[in-house]
């Protein structure tokens, strides 16, 4: 008598992939023949693979009434319908899931620190994340929300983004999540912190006195003001402002961020421009922080401080103080003003250089210095016309390096003695209407000097004008005629020309004596 018995089969709830997925077919009475079918073929049949390209794909396990095959390195192209039968029974059909659990996790805090965990390479879609965390050590509730979609890197695979939903405090946080596809997968777990950066550091900053720290720069060349941000995690926002934090304000920068050993960000900015006297005594602020973080995580860490500008001195001015004469002492006066720090004054005269006394006055509301120097030497008529200039020298002068400005020397002086003289024929014939033409020219002298005729003791007067002329000592050299009508009875008569100025002690004279003749 033969007995049939039956024959079952079991399946797990999913088969992982990757993994190895083991089925099980129970037979009871006479086993015979023993074959495995799924995805519509025969795989397996008492022992022997169908298709030679299985051949790595499964194996068989033979006991008694239990039979197992196992599915090696399970994938998508595994799940479906299977069945086992003997040469009397099937099993019924049973499905196998597949599944692809989560074997890892990675986790980033966001620029407005939230977390963010991602799991990956996940299937099927709408897997459940379940995320539970502790801070310093002490168990928190965050709520949070996740996202799945296609992965980008795992084709055919899944990716779930779980972010918090809101922005965390400072601290350091681990958590754990579980996430079931079909089945729950071992908890995954992981750490991270938040931190806000500590207060910026500003390069180059100087103590100018108990209440103001400033950054030097120079009036038209250019400066480059560094921050550097310490301590923060995620990468803070690192930004400069001019005088105040408004959008308007905000400064071109160029920034860089470090991860440091310890898990944070070191960042340095720079901000590179040329400042002009609206730049001077305005305040450069660094501002380190996490704009897109909740109002109370924005964490916003500031340090200002003022600019102080080295400005220009204005274009000098050079004055001779008053007009000397030959053998006294001559001050000429130099003034440059708005500069910071007080320029420094120096002449050069006939290609050497001098010092002058020198005084500075500073001006309390602009913090900016009005110079004066007074250069004093005593004088010969040598010195007249000469030029003296005056160099200004400041540390924010580049283009030029040095503001000059220069004056000529006024000195007067007389005519010298035998500087003088009568030019023209004083031997004519005298009708009384025959005209004698003389020419006085007079030394070099400053002021010009004047010319006084005479015929003995009686001024005579010319209605020529002067005619003038370049002398030595950059004087001033004057001509005059003076037209006669002689008479026979202004023979051997002293015709003089007498000449001084205002600086004269006494006149320089020429005379001649005319000698006429009569027809």
């Amino acid at each position: 008598m033969t007995i049939v018995g039956t024959v079952s089969i079991q399946v797990p709830s999913a088969a992982n992939c990757g993994d190895d997925t083991v089925l099980t077919c129970q037979v009871t009475g006479n086993i015979g023949t023993l074959s495995w079918y799924g995805l519509s073929r025969y795989l397996v049949i008492n022992g022997l693979i169908s298709r030679p390209e299985d051949n790595n794909k499964y194996t068989e396990t033979r006991g008694t009434s239990s039979f197992t095959l196992t599915i090696h390195n399970t994938d998508f192209n595994d799940g479906g319908y299977y069945k086992c039968r003997n040469d009397f029974e099937y099993s019924g059909l049973k499905y196998l899931n597949i599944e692809c659990k989560a074997s890892s996790a990675t986790h980033s805090v966001t620029s407005g620190k939230k977390v963010q965990i991602t799991v990956d390479k996940l299937y099927p879609a709408s897997p459940t994340l379940t995320v539970s965390f502790t801070r310093q050590n002490s168990a928190i509730q965050i709520s949070g929300s996740s996202a799945c979609s296609s992965s980008k890197q795992n084709t055919s695979y899944y990716r779930c983004v779980w972010t918090s939903s809101n922005s965390l405090d400072d601290g350091s946080y681990t958590y754990s999540i579980v996430v079931k596809t079909i089945t729950q997968a071992t908890p995954l777990t992981g750490s991270f912190k938040i931190a806000s950066p500590t207060t910026p550091v500003i390069s180059n900053v100087v103590q100018l006195n108990a209440t103001r720290e400033v950054v030097y720069g120079n009036e038209g060349q250019s400066l480059t003001i560094q921050c550097t941000s310490t301590g923060g995690y995620p990468l803070p926002t690192v930004t400069w402002y001019k005088n105040s934090i408004s959008s308007s304000n905000q400064l071109s920068n160029t920034s860089s961020g470090t991860l440091q050993s310890d898990g944070t960000y070191t960042v340095n900015l720079q901000h590179t421009f040329t400042p002009t006297t609206s730049d001077d005594k305005k305040y450069l602020i660094c501002r380190s922080y996490y704009p897109q973080a909740d109002t109370a995580q924005v964490g916003s860490n500031n340090k200002s401080v003022l600019l102080y500008l080295r400005l220009k001195p204005s274009q000098p001015t050079v004055t001779q103080t008053s007009v000397v004469s030959a053998g006294s002492t001559v001050t000429v006066r130099c003034t440059t003003s708005g500069c910071r720090p007080a320029a420094s004054i120096s002449w050069l005269y006939q290609g050497q250089m001098y010092s002058g006394s020198t005084t500075n006055t500073a001006d309390a509301a602009t913090e900016t210095f009005t110079v004066v120097s007074i250069y004093t030497r005593q004088v010969t008529a040598a010195d007249n016309g000469q030029s003296i200039q005056c160099i200004v020298t400041h540390p924010a002068l580049v283009s030029p390096a040095q503001l000059t400005r220069s004056t000529n020397l006024t000195v007067q002086f007389s005519v010298g003695s035998s500087t003088t003289q009568i030019t023209g024929n004083r031997e004519i014939i005298a009708t009384g209407s025959t005209s004698l033409t003389l020419t006085c020219t007079t030394g070099s002298s400053n002021p010009a000097s004047d010319i006084t005729w005479r015929n003995g003791s009686q001024t005579l007067e010319s209605n020529s004008s002067y005619t003038t002329s370049t002398g030595v000592n950059n004087g001033v050299v004057r001509s005059q005629q003076l037209i006669l009508y002689p008479t026979r009875y202004m023979d051997g008569d002293d015709i003089t020309c007498s000449v001084s100025n205002s600086v004269s002690q006494s006149p320089v004279v020429d005379r001649i004596k005319l000698n006429l003749k009569c027809k």
